[in-house]
């Protein structure tokens, strides 16, 4: 016979007697009805505790002050003038490898940014980077930084598409890239690209072509440029899928 809704259903056991086999409540059972009326409780608790308590808010100050001053082109400045024999990187060279102090990186920096403004790259002007993770990658990023110019890295595995999207979207005057590869695939887009106005390889010598254009700029100059730039300016335009 079938129980009405709500109603407990009783079984009898082979032994004799009856239990209580699956009862409900108002189509719960019971340890259902029991987690419910338990949450009930805690929430009146919680919202009552509340009620009672009173918020306070609390600042303390800053263990290191901000820093409103500068830009990123500032570290290698620092680090190549208060602890220039230090290693900063080491970079393949001939199958070997060759430790790069702070010094020798700020130097490169210095010369790689001079070549950008001798190239006419202004501040605030986006120059993309296309290269696998290498000290010239790095290289590059600072130097964009120190000219004044808004780095935009672009996969070194990316499609055409994709790279005619992203120097496109992004407005870039100049591609730095690291292979022919690279170069071909930013080749098969370049018509559509109006704003962008250079393009270096990296493995075809593009940075020391720079590097030799740069000798005209004076570090007086490239410091006036490297002031332009404010901790409030775009620092890096980064695409990611």
């Amino acid at each position: 016979m079938a129980a009405a809704p709500g109603a407990g259903v009783r079984y009898h056991s082979a032994l004799g007697g009856s239990t209580l086999g699956h009862c409900r409540l108002g189509g719960r059972t019971r340890q259902q009805a029991r987690a419910s009326n338990h949450r009930a409780r805690s929430r009146t608790h919680i919202n009552q505790v509340s009620k009672d308590v009173a918020l306070k808010k609390i600042t303390v100050p800053p263990l290191v002050a901000p820093q409103v001053a500068g830009n990123l082109s500032d570290l290698p400045v620092r680090n190549g003038s208060t602890r220039p024999h230090d290693v900063a990187f080491s970079r393949s060279s001939s199958g070997t490898w060759v430790d790069v102090t702070n010094a020798e990186f700020l130097a490169d920096v210095q010369a790689l940014a001079k070549g950008l403004m001798a190239a006419g790259i202004g501040v605030g002007e986006r120059v993309a980077i296309m290269s696998k993770t290498r000290y010239e990658w790095t290289l590059v990023d600072f130097a964009v930084w120190t000219a004044g110019a808004v780095p935009v890295p672009i996969y070194e595995t990316s499609s055409a598409e994709q790279v005619g999207w992203i120097v496109g979207d992004a407005g870039c005057a100049a591609v730095i890239l690291e292979t022919p590869t690279h170069a071909r695939i930013l080749n098969a887009v370049r018509a559509d690209q109006p704003e962008l106005r250079h393009v270096w390889q990296i493995d075809a010598g593009g940075l020391d072509e720079l590097k030799v254009a740069g000798l005209e700029i004076t570090d007086e100059a490239l410091e006036i440029r490297r002031g332009q730039v404010s901790r409030t300016d775009v620092a890096t335009i980064i695409y990611t899928s």
